[in-house]
């Protein structure tokens, strides 16, 4: 089997959903082979490895896309035709000296295009700060002291990589709610348009996206809000605080307009995928949710506008009706969805 084969059969496997079991057995063999086999697959399970949390830190890099986009092209390069799952070559004939350059050429696309990925990330990581994009309607992000906060479509949080250590710092660009882990020496901040919010641990609702009017609701604990003048407003629950082009803090009661938070619509599901689904309640109770399951690409069309509350049975049962699956509990924080009842 020839390299660029080679590259193709352990993509494919590390891709899961592409691979045949014939890909499966091969792969198993590579990885039981000569030193050079083993070398390769475990290359190439480093650079999954690697590249796997980009999108944590990097969320508008769309990684799997670029590597499955890698992946095709290098396909077209090698004029593939897909026989039984595994591919198989024309067999068009090339000089032995031509095929040594191609391959390795192909080589270096490859080690070109995942060191590109690498840098980015790594450029991220030692820059000083972590920047997290909602891409979707609502995204989750957890921080390293157990926080959570919901940032809305298009919001962006600036996340210092000392954070934790000596300090908390945040910014938000946009709508957020924050549950802000407690920690009386480590207080929590947050910079939003030229103003501060810092609390120490409670939960509160950021709406920046107008510039001009930054809006501060308060659901739990205390916090404090100071404007780009130094004034500042001590919030309890229940109560909020307008900031407008004047720079003017107004308080107000929550009772007295339509508070709503942006974690209210993370599990609001509109035809979702199963596997969709399951990754956002993974990532809401900070379970681990994997799968016995021959056909993932059938399980679509879960729609659902949310049920609130913080007991991730009510979900699950709602997905084994709908899904026709079954939910699987095999530790505290691990579950399996078995497909293949």
């Amino acid at each position: 089997m020839k390299e660029s084969d080679k590259i193709l059969l352990i993509y494919k496997v590390l891709n899961e959903r592409e691979a045949s079991l014939e890909d499966k057995v091969l792969y198993q063999e590579l990885s039981n082979g000569s030193g050079s086999d083993r070398g390769l697959v475990d290359d190439i399970n480093k650079i999954f490895k690697l590249t796997e949390d980009i999108d944590k830190v990097k969320p508008e890099i769309d990684v799997e896309a670029s590597k499955a986009d890698f992946f095709k092209k290098l396909e077209a390069m090698e004029s593939v035709e897909g026989n039984g799952g595994l591919a198989k070559m024309k067999t068009n004939k090339v000089k032995p000296k031509t095929r040594k350059l191609y391959v390795r050429n192909v080589m270096s696309i490859a080690a070109v295009f995942f060191v590109l990925i690498a840098a980015i990330f790594v450029f991220d990581i030692f820059s000083g700060t972590k920047k997290y994009t909602a891409q979707e309607d609502v995204s989750l992000v957890r921080l390293e002291d157990g926080t959570k906060v919901w940032l809305e479509k298009g919001s962006k949080l600036l996340v210092s990589n000392k954070y934790d250590e000596d300090f908390r710092s945040t910014e938000l660009i946009g709508n957020a709610y924050f549950e802000v882990h407690r920690d009386e020496n480590k207080p929590f901040t947050v910079e939003v348009n030229d103003n501060t919010v810092e609390v120490i641990g409670t939960k509160f609702q950021i709406n920046s996206r107008d510039e001009d009017n930054l809006e501060v609701l308060v659901f739990s604990g205390k916090v404090k809000v100071t404007n780009s003048s130094d004034e500042y407003m001590f919030l309890e629950k229940d109560k909020g605080v307008k900031l407008n082009t004047e720079d003017k803090l107004t308080p107000f009661e929550l009772k007295d307009v339509s508070a709503t938070t942006s974690k209210e619509n993370y599990l609001v599901f509109n035809n979702e995928s199963l596997d969709k689904v399951a990754q956002k309640l993974s990532r809401y109770f900070n379970v681990e949710i994997t799968f016995d399951c021959k056909n993932m690409d059938s399980y679509k069309g879960y729609t659902s506008p949310g049920y609130g509350g913080d007991d991730i049975n009510v979900y699950f049962e709602i997905i084994e009706k709908v899904f026709n699956v079954e939910v699987h509990q095999k530790g505290n924080d691990s579950y399996t969805i078995n497909c293949n009842k």
